[in-house]
């Protein structure tokens, strides 16, 4: 069970977002930002999943480049992101050395098991088969 709580007391368009999980009678906190606005906050402000950012660090094709691009999921440091293009665009990426990189590009064969022994959040389990 997630439970979203805002700090009320912050002011401008940055506001943080204490998330807070409750797992077998545990609480985790899990801080994590956004804009007032629903845009991905900057670097600067913290760990967000930015798609000009990640569009910016992958080696796509002009048309792909140029096209509008959204993160459909993050999970930091890996995200979901996908491009307003014919055919499938979407891919899963994460964040390497300061640079974001493509772990795979959908579809694709890769096993869930290996995927987690990869580093791939529990959350992105969903788009791996079992294999």
């Amino acid at each position: 069970m997630l439970y979203k709580v805002r700090d009320a007391a912050l002011t401008g368009s940055l506001r943080a977002v204490a998330v807070v999980g409750i797992v077998l009678g545990a609480v985790m906190p899990i801080m994590s930002c956004e804009t007032t606005n629903g845009e991905s906050p900057p670097v600067s402000a913290g760990r967000s999943c930015d798609a000009r950012e990640i569009s910016g660090d992958l080696d796509l094709p002009d048309y792909q480049r140029n096209a509008r691009a959204e993160v459909t999921e993050c999970e930091w440091p890996w995200a979901v992101i996908r491009w307003e293009v014919p055919g499938d665009s979407q891919r899963m990426v994460h964040l390497v050395d300061a640079k974001w990189r493509t772990y795979v590009a959908f579809p694709h064969r890769t096993c869930w098991d290996d995927a987690r022994a990869d580093g791939v959040p529990m959350a992105f389990q969903k788009y791996f088969g079992g294999c």
